[in-house]
């Protein structure tokens, strides 16, 4: 068997079940061993043939430097023009010669052959102009140069050709697609321990804070939360009658608004009036001498004697209500609601004192604290299982396959 008779002849496909990653990845080793020997062979034998071109090509440089014409009746210019295309001819085609160097490293090779068949048209280009002169005088020597230059280029292609071949790039890849696949399937098995462990942390986080809620439970059934839960029913229904009051008092001050206003523009004494119109509640807080009293029985003598302009039916309505609004109207009205603010004070002091509450806050903080280990718990575990997910080791197994039956003619079946 030659030595390109291995690359050159297609191996028949053969079927492996049942391989897994490590089975696979010692079979690749084994398999780029013997692609790397046969191409270092190859390659061995193409840099000696090289090595005798590349001589070749200096013997033919020097024949052509020293050649003599054999027809002596060329013009002295023709000659000359002669001379001067020889010796640039001859040092670009020794200097081309000198770059040639086939690398040892077969990954090297087709970066090379590349950079290789730059230099050879940067030659060719550079060098038509003194070829199709020197062939006038030494067409037997330049044919010469330019058959050797041509063995040089076969044999380089044969090594980029062998090296394309051989597959040892794509073979490292492959390798290195296994060891992927090796990586995730771990991750994997790591990710499904870490979640059942998850699981485990997640339904313990939950049973604490159903045994935490349970707690909670036990305390607001007992007879001191009970209690407190009295003081709350309690405190509301002041704070009813609190607002119910303040919401009367106002009510009752809004009745006599019209005559309020018209009144204010009569007397000089504005302020007291207009605070009344705008803020009954806030006005009577400022008024400490409840002079107020004073101004409404001053509005009803007005009324009476006709200086302030009503309606019949309104006038009589409004002398009733102001007839109401007596200095002890409005002394009760805030003995009752300072009453009212007091008690509401007193229960909310005794709720305030109840160890209950404190209980009761503790272990609704507790729950709360739970609660949040919970949902982190929640969260990591959403986190693990998308990385699970995202492992797809189906797709990394069929891509495995297919790149196995392409570049080593072999149907296998991986088990991952």
């Amino acid at each position: 068997m030659g030595f390109f008779d291995f690359f050159k002849k297609k191996q028949p496909k053969t079927v492996v079940e049942g391989l897994n990653l490590e089975q696979l990845e010692k079979k690749l080793v084994k398999k780029k061993e013997e692609q790397t020997t046969y191409l270092q062979t190859t390659l061995e034998q193409l840099q000696e043939q090289l090595e005798e071109e590349k001589k070749e090509l200096v013997k033919h440089t020097d024949i052509l430097l020293q050649a003599q014409l054999q027809n002596k009746n060329y013009p002295e210019r023709a000659i000359q023009i002669m001379e001067g295309n020889r010796k640039t001819y001859v040092q670009k085609a020794q200097k081309f010669n000198e770059k040639i160097n086939l690398p040892k490293e077969p990954e090297a090779i087709q970066a090379y052959y590349k950079k290789f068949n730059e230099q050879l048209n940067t030659f060719g280009e550079g060098t038509i102009k003194n070829y199709k002169v020197l062939q006038q005088f030494f067409s037997h020597e330049t044919t010469a140069i330019l058959t050797t230059l041509k063995k040089i280029e076969d044999y380089m292609k044969k090594a980029e050709e062998a090296t394309t071949k051989a597959q040892i790039t794509t073979l490292e890849d492959i390798k290195k697609q296994i060891q992927k696949a090796q990586e995730q399937k771990k991750e994997k098995e790591e990710l499904k321990n870490i979640i059942t462990e998850k699981k485990k942390e997640l339904q313990q986080q939950a049973s604490k804070v159903q045994e935490e809620e349970e707690k909670l439970k036990k305390l607001q059934t007992g007879e001191a939360y009970k209690t407190y839960e009295q003081l709350q029913t309690k405190e509301k229904q002041r704070k009813e009658e609190l607002e119910e009051q303040t919401t009367q008092f106002t009510r009752n001050i809004g009745s006599i608004n019209t005559a309020l206003k018209k009144y204010e523009r009569l007397i000089e004494e504005k302020t007291t009036i207009q605070n009344y119109l705008t803020n009954p509640e806030e006005a009577l807080q400022k008024d400490k001498e409840l002079s107020i009293v004073r101004l409404l029985k001053s509005l009803r003598e007005t009324i009476i004697k006709g200086d302030l302009e009503l309606k019949q039916g309104k006038k009589e309505k409004i002398i009733k209500e102001l007839d109401t609004f007596t200095h002890s109207y409005f002394t009760n009205y805030q003995q009752q609601k300072q009453t009212l603010q007091e008690q509401i004070t007193k229960l909310q002091k005794e709720q305030k004192e109840m160890s209950i509450i404190i209980s009761l806050q503790k272990q609704e903080q507790q729950i709360q604290e739970e609660k949040e280990k919970e949902e982190k718990e929640v969260e990591l575990l959403r986190e693990q299982m998308e990385k699970y997910e995202q492992i797809q080791l189906p797709t990394l197994k069929k891509e495995l396959e297919e790149q196995i039956k392409e570049h080593l003619q072999e149907e296998i079946t991986l088990t991952i």
